[in-house]
């Protein structure tokens, strides 16, 4: 049995679509027990991103941190 939960990705092929269409759900992995994300401004790395305070800025990087479970 494998601890933690799975993770998956919500993908959109058509980046123009006449209509919305629904993501195509993308198993990626399983037992993980915590995901965090992280945003570089040029000086700190932020754990939100605000878009109405960065107006027309995008994060100078961003960082994936993943917690896996322990196998039980």
């Amino acid at each position: 049995t494998v601890a933690g939960r799975d993770l998956f990705r919500a993908v959109t092929r058509n980046l123009l679509p006449t209509f919305e269409e629904e993501p195509e759900e993308e198993w990626l992995m399983s037992g993980v027990e915590q995901l965090r994300v992280l945003f570089f401004d040029g000086t700190d790395w932020l754990d939100t991103w605000d878009a109405a305070l960065y107006t027309n800025t995008l994060p100078g990087a961003v960082k994936v941190e993943i917690q896996l479970a322990q196998a039980i």
